[in-house]
């Protein structure tokens, strides 16, 4: 209910409901409605865009209790991550999927931003065995520092395509020379499910770092008939 006196409108209850918004202009207060009248507009790039939008937020619901400590210096980490997330290509789901939290691994997902010396890896392989190879020489570990690999798994439930994320220290021990580089070697690597990065730390520092993987799954969702099918979902897409 509103009320009128010399002072000007009291509003009882809430404003948002009552779908008006008010403010002050040379002492006299002005209401209007605070309906948008303008067209809903679903042109292919905004579609794009909040697709690129929905899925690294759906992305970061799955990494964020590992990453959220690796975006040192950052005063809002969630920022952070979706400014160098918003790199990653597009990929196009459903309005039932995004609903979902479905999220894609890909090659690029960042999970740590720092100032500390990036690494290099890659996936590849010495002798028979899989390996993730470095460009870390011996001499490139420090005492002072600790490696963090991120490992991050596509997940397959009801038909729903989820992550997972874990997280483990890595030591001199650990690694294989390859060539006079660094590599950690094993049958993990060779899973096509998974990908990783490894993450230089010293204290609240770190080395900036994204997923390497050869998962190739995500690109299904990529193409003209997956952005069809999604903006289906949400009603079709409109003229520019």
């Amino acid at each position: 209910m509103n009320k009128n006196n010399k002072q000007g409108i009291i509003v009882d209850g809430s404003i948002r409901s009552a779908g008006v918004t008010f403010y002050t202009k040379q002492g006299q207060t002005i209401v209007r409605s605070a309906t948008s009248r303008q067209p809903k507009r679903r042109t292919r790039n905004q579609f794009v865009q909040r697709q690129r939008l929905a899925h690294s937020m759906s992305i970061w619901f799955y990494i964020r209790d590992i990453s959220s400590r690796m975006l040192s210096g950052r005063k809002n980490t969630y920022n952070c991550f979706m400014s160098m997330a918003a790199k990653l290509p597009p990929v196009y789901l459903t309005s039932y999927e995004n609903a979902c939290g479905m999220a894609l691994l890909m090659p690029g997902i960042p999970v740590s931003c720092g100032t500390l010396t990036d690494i290099v890896y890659s996936l590849g392989s010495t002798g028979p065995s899989p390996a993730l190879l470095t460009g870390l020489a011996p001499d490139d570990l420090h005492s002072r520092e600790t490696l963090l690999l991120v490992t991050l798994r596509q997940l397959a439930e009801a038909d729903m395509l989820m992550l997972g994320a874990e997280a483990r220290n890595v030591d001199a021990a650990d690694f294989t020379v390859v060539d006079g580089r660094l590599a950690l070697v094993g049958d993990e690597f060779g899973d096509d499910h998974c990908g990783w990065a490894l993450v230089r730390r010293r204290g609240a520092l770190c080395s900036t770092q994204t997923v390497v993987t050869a998962s190739t799954a995500y690109r299904a969702y990529q193409t003209d008939e997956a952005l069809l099918r999604a903006a289906e979902s949400y009603g079709g897409l409109t003229a520019p």
